[in-house]
């Protein structure tokens, strides 16, 4: 093995993201089987984390090495020394302060406190994956929830309300990665990240120990794993990412919007191998050996493989043909960019009219003014962003559930933002900065 140390810092990003993926797609797996044979106990847990630093010593002894060198890079670069990324910086500590203030403190939020953190308690308590009766939430996939009772086993509640905040971490450490794999320089990348952070209702839903984050960091990682594959051509990414897709669907039954979207990302390189149909196969079988536990779970439990939804809602509902129900959801798919800005109680469960902030009200003419060429990478996220936003609207149009293409806009929102500062002149930059500093 090479050094990590040597690593530069966009490798070492994407090497991160990928490395936790699978870190935390294999515990998902391992959890499940023990949970269904009654293995919860700390011991246990505390092996399972173990384990790896010891398997993995070498690179484990390396990870000092690592942050070293980041830190080394980051502090010695001169991207960021310039206003606007120091504007950035500012903006992200103060981020970082009040993300810290919700993630200390006891939660409050509805859904942790109705379903998350008791199918937590509960799963730690009994030591086993049994559901409990009198709340049907715990037929729906667990992958969230044996991850909080793990991390509640081992040091309670505090512990447990820290894992959301950890894949909003690695989201953003995800997207910052796909910027620079789609040729973003590094201060556009770092800005996509810091706006991304801002929007309040990624910044809220972030901070609290929920499983949508989750989501949009595998959905992330997915996608990350297909722009190697372009870069490599080896298709084993395009493997890695068909199970990063399969395990968002551990964490909930809503995933499925973004795995549609990978999945015609995941097609199209298994056409251009030699060997089409052998390699679709294998994809198939990755994807259903790792994404259909809980379907099996609920049907041997139920006799309903989508209990409590009551086989396939979702499906039923969009299967509807009346012209009235038709013409309602092309009026949505139509209206649902004002919507979320300004009536925004209709797409998030919150009393806030305006979950979406300002960023793409200021930035979002920064498209029509700012043309630039777009690379192969860049239209292939492009294309992924379309098709979650086209299901998104039509069946579940709650933003919760579409995280992660909505940070994708604003990563490449906030690379024009960064290319107009630096070809304007003096008044175009402070322009640029007031516009910038207001978003936030």
């Amino acid at each position: 093995t090479r050094r990590c140390s040597d690593l530069p810092i966009q490798p070492a990003t994407a090497e991160l993201v990928i490395s936790a993926g699978i870190g935390f797609g294999v515990l998902v797996v391992v959890l499940a089987v023990l949970g269904e044979a009654g293995g919860y106990r700390r011991w246990i847990f505390l092996l399972l984390l173990l384990l790896p630093c010891v398997l993995f010593r070498r690179q484990a002894l390396g990870l000092a090495g690592t942050l070293r060198s980041l830190h080394r890079r980051w502090a010695h670069g001169n991207e960021f020394g310039q206003p606007l990324p120091a504007l950035l910086v500012v903006a992200a500590g103060l981020l970082s302060v009040c993300a810290l203030m919700v993630v200390l403190a006891p939660c409050i939020t509805f859904d942790p406190l109705a379903f998350h953190l008791p199918l937590a308690w509960h799963y730690a308590s009994t030591g086993a994956l049994t559901p409990l009766h009198s709340d049907w939430y715990g037929y729906n996939p667990q992958g969230f929830e044996m991850l909080l009772g793990l991390a509640w086993a081992l040091a309670g509640q505090p512990a447990a309300q820290i894992l959301g905040p950890v894949f909003f971490l690695l989201a953003l450490a995800a997207l910052y990665a796909i910027g620079r794999e789609c040729g973003l320089r590094p201060v556009a990348a770092a800005a996509g990240c810091v706006f991304a952070a801002a929007i309040p209702y990624i910044h809220w839903t972030g901070t609290t120990p929920k499983n949508d984050l989750g989501v949009a960091f595998f959905h992330l990682a997915g996608l990350l794993a297909f722009l190697r594959w372009r870069a490599t051509g080896n298709f084993r990414w395009i493997q890695l990412g068909v199970f990063f897709a399969a395990i968002s669907l551990n964490f909930k039954y809503p995933a499925a919007l973004g795995v549609i979207a990978l999945a015609v990302l995941y097609i199209y390189a298994a056409w251009r191998q030699p060997h089409r149909l052998r390699a679709m196969a294998s994809c198939a079988a990755i994807f259903f050996l790792f994404g259909s536990f809980w379907l099996v779970r609920d049907w041997l439990l139920t006799g309903d493989p989508f209990f409590p939804n009551h086989v396939a809602d979702p499906l039923q509902l969009g299967a509807r043909k009346s012209a009235w129900f038709v013409s309602k959801r092309i009026a949505r798919f139509l209206t649902w960019p004002w919507g979320i800005h300004f009536d925004g109680g209709k797409y998030f469960h919150s009393f806030t009219e305006n979950p979406m902030g300002v960023f793409f009200v200021v930035m979002g003419p920064l498209w029509l003014l700012l043309r630039r060429r777009v690379s192969p990478a860049s239209r292939a996220v492009g294309l992924l962003v379309a098709v979650y936003l086209l299901g998104w609207s039509y069946l579940l149009p709650v933003l919760r559930f579409a995280i992660a293409p909505i940070a994708l806009l604003v990563l490449f929102t906030a690379a024009r933002l960064e290319r107009w500062y630096g070809s304007g002149d003096r008044l175009m930059r402070g322009a640029v900065r007031l516009a910038a500093a207001f978003s936030r």
